[in-house]
């Protein structure tokens, strides 16, 4: 108790972060004070994430953001620097865990609403009519085909006009296997853990099933397990005349038929023995 008092209360303003001068010093005063875990996790996230570096140049387009929805928030950190580049912005949030949505909620304060709800089970009553932004970052791994089908459809009716849809998860290379991705496996293996890994073009095709555009895909170079999609609604009057909901079914079978989406334990040893040769 004594050690996490000296770090959450005199460290930071021993370190002036109680007077913030960046994003990131204004990010974490909002959770001083706040949930210790949480803090502690927006310190290491703010600090390590480049996702903080890379989201103004991907958001450039959206304009002015009024609202938001930040689905799969967890902590809340991604929309607590939103709401910190966009000073006229409201928050709309969601996460599964309980815990994470009362610490996500007190960080974002007047200015937020969260609420624990799973994909694709996010709609509220509360939420605005359209939304400028809906952000699912790290989350979409965790959702079946069918979840995900549903969730994007659902975003979908959400967002109109040139309104965008910000999705960044870790993906797989069709013909190889990295360390890294291979830990996250391993690890979602050893809790339990429902996970998916996707290849660039499938998670690229499900977006377009569901009737968006994407206008940028673009892998992070400080990661190279993840992927950026940055897509928008494509107007009903616009959709392609065989796209119907057989054919849909047919490309999606023939997709997942091709090129496996999930990477089973099985699976592993070959595809490294490939990537790492003796």
């Amino acid at each position: 108790a004594l050690l996490r008092f000296l770090l959450h209360r005199l460290l930071p303003t021993l370190l002036r972060i109680d007077h913030p001068k960046n994003i990131r010093d204004r990010i974490l005063v909002r959770y001083q004070d706040k949930d210790f875990n949480a803090w502690m996790f927006a310190q290491f996230k703010t600090y390590l994430d480049a996702m903080f570096t890379e989201l103004p140049d991907l958001l450039k387009t959206a304009g002015d953001i009024r609202n938001f929805l930040d689905l799969g928030c967890g902590f809340g950190i991604a929309s607590c620097f939103l709401l910190v580049k966009f000073e006229n912005a409201t928050a709309y949030a969601a996460d599964p865990n309980g815990y994470r949505v009362r610490a996500a909620a007190a960080a974002m304060g007047s200015r937020g609403h969260v609420f624990k709800a799973r994909a694709p089970d996010f709609e509220q009553p509360d939420f605005p009519a359209q939304f400028d932004v809906v952000l699912t970052l790290d989350m979409i791994q965790f959702l079946r085909d069918a979840e995900l089908d549903l969730t994007l459809q659902r975003i979908r009716a959400r967002l109109a006009g040139d309104h965008l849809l910000v999705i960044r998860c870790p993906v797989r290379q069709p013909d190889r296997l990295s360390w890294d991705l291979l830990s996250y496996i391993l690890l979602n293996k050893f809790t339990r853990t429902y996970a998916i890994f996707r290849t660039v073009e499938q998670v690229r095709q499900r977006i377009r099933l569901a009737g968006f555009e994407v206008h940028r895909s673009q892998q992070p170079d400080t990661n190279p397990e993840l992927f950026w999609f940055i897509a928008s609604a494509v107007p009903a009057v616009t959709k392609m005349q065989d796209e119907s909901p057989g054919h849909h079914h047919q490309q999606d079978d023939r997709m997942n038929r091709d090129q496996p989406a999930e990477v089973q334990t099985a699976e592993l040893i070959p595809l490294l023995q490939k990537t790492h040769p003796a």
